[in-house]
């Protein structure tokens, strides 16, 4: 299972960053290598779900977030959705179907 998380959590970050998933690479940072397509206050860039996602699943563990580790890259976002699979599998489900279904009506 660990395995198709990744992969699904790669093919989600290759769409919403608009890069081929074999240009992925889990060494990846967000801001520097992922890069936003535009910079505004009043609404969303790529950079945004991302964030958004680490919160929510962080939250769903219980972490604490003023002491988690921060995500910077795609490896830290694939093993923290993989954490998420693992220790709440449900809710890792609805997560990854979402996903799915996000990057299905967007096509």
């Amino acid at each position: 299972m660990r395995a198709e998380v990744a992969q699904q959590t790669l093919a989600w970050l290759a769409w919403l960053f608009r890069v081929p998933i074999d240009r992925l690479d889990f060494s990846m940072q967000f801001g520097p290598d992922l890069q936003a397509s535009f910079k505004s206050d009043f609404s969303e860039n790529e950079l945004d779900p991302v964030a958004e996602e680490v919160l929510y699943i962080r939250r769903c563990l219980g972490d604490n977030l003023a002491t988690a580790t921060p995500v910077r890259t795609v490896a830290d976002f694939c093993s923290l959705v993989g954490r998420f699979a693992t220790e709440n599998a449900a809710s890792a489900r609805k997560l990854l179907m979402g996903w799915e279904k996000e990057m299905t009506m967007a096509s």
